[in-house]
This record gives structure tokens, C-alpha cells and sequence, in this order.
């Protein structure tokens, strides 16, 4: 008993020393760093998907970013299908769901042997508002899982758009990803 004990502890000092940095670091390339970036979207091209409608007149509006240009801390470009509900007779703040990629570099994190960065899926929600037509507050999530080339296993949260924001075209937040090597 005192034995397997022993053994045990020892695996748990060994992989607190260093057995275990592959796993927490990445594969070996280096470890994790959480970075906090900030961007701004330029170049937006969107295309209307168009209007559904149901008997009631609760409507669901799709819309296609087809090519926006990030430029700050994130530097690539993104697509996004975004999905707006409303009511047809209603002009109030209306909900959206936002679905969408980034391929490109992200600042502080690793850019690989050649600088090529990687891709990553995001999904968030947001406020649109009829009247002015724009997006209101946003939050974007990295989808766990997604991320490819340098950017593999980066995982974080994104927000545009908060009240009080000084530059609502903005996006801030925090990304965990592998530090530079």
C-alpha cells in the first residue's frame, strides 16, 4: 500500500515538474498566455440573405457579412451569417445571433514557423437596433475546438459595442492561446 502511494506521488511530482507541459503547453511548442487584444472591423461587405415571416408576423432576417478586414491586434479577415429576429410591427431593439470565422495572426500569440497564423470559429450575440440600423452591444465567443495552425487551441471572449463604449466599432476582450517561442 505504502508502496503504490509512493509511486502515485512521485507521477504527480514528476508531471508539476514537467511531465505534464505538452498537454498544459501545447503539443511542446511553447506554453499558453492569455493576451488581451484589441481591433477594429474595416472593409465590410454585407449581402441581404433575406426575410422570413411566420402567420403571426415574428420575422427571423438573415444577413451575410461576405468579407470584413480586421486590423489592430487581430489582423485577417472574417465571414459572419448573422440572424436578426423581430416582430413586424414592432421597432424595438431587436435580438441577434451571429455565427462566423477569422482567419489570420493574432498579436502575442504564437505565429508559427512562417508567420501563417491560423483560423478559428466564433459564435455570439448582440442587440440590432431598427432604427439606427446598427449593432448594438455585442459578445463573441471562440469556439472551443476550432482553431487550426497557429491559432489551435485558442479559446476566449470578444465584446463590441457596451454601454458607455467610447468606440462601439471596437472590439476588445481576452484570448488564451499559445505565447510565442
Amino acid at each position: 500500500m505504502k508502496l503504490s502511494r509512493l509511486g502515485m506521488v512521485v507521477g504527480v511530482i514528476a508531471l508539476a515538474a514537467g511531465g505534464g507541459t505538452a498537454a498544459a503547453g501545447g503539443g511542446g511548442r511553447g506554453g499558453w498566455r492569455r493576451v488581451h487584444v484589441e481591433f477594429t472591423p474595416t472593409e465590410l461587405s454585407v449581402a441581404d440573405a433575406g426575410t422570413i415571416c411566420d402567420p403571426g408576423g415574428t420575422c427571423v432576417t438573415a444577413s451575410t457579412i461576405t468579407k470584413v478586414k480586421q486590423t489592430g491586434d487581430l489582423v485577417g479577415d472574417t465571414v459572419e451569417e448573422d440572424l436578426i429576429g423581430s416582430r413586424a410591427t414592432d421597432g424595438a431593439v431587436l435580438p441577434e445571433v451571429i455565427m462566423g470565422t477569422f482567419n489570420g495572426t493574432i498579436k502575442g500569440c504564437d505565429t508559427g514557423v512562417h508567420g501563417d497564423g491560423g483560423a478559428f470559429l466564433y459564435a455570439g450575440t448582440a442587440t440590432f437596433d431598427p432604427s439606427t440600423f446598427a449593432r448594438g452591444s455585442a459578445t463573441y465567443t471562440i469556439i472551443e475546438g476550432t482553431g487550426t495552425g497557429s491559432l489551435a487551441g485558442i479559446t476566449g471572449t470578444l465584446v463590441n459595442g457596451f454601454p458607455g463604449d467610447p468606440d462601439p466599432a471596437t472590439i476588445t476582450g481576452t484570448v488564451r492561446c499559445r505565447a510565442p517561442h
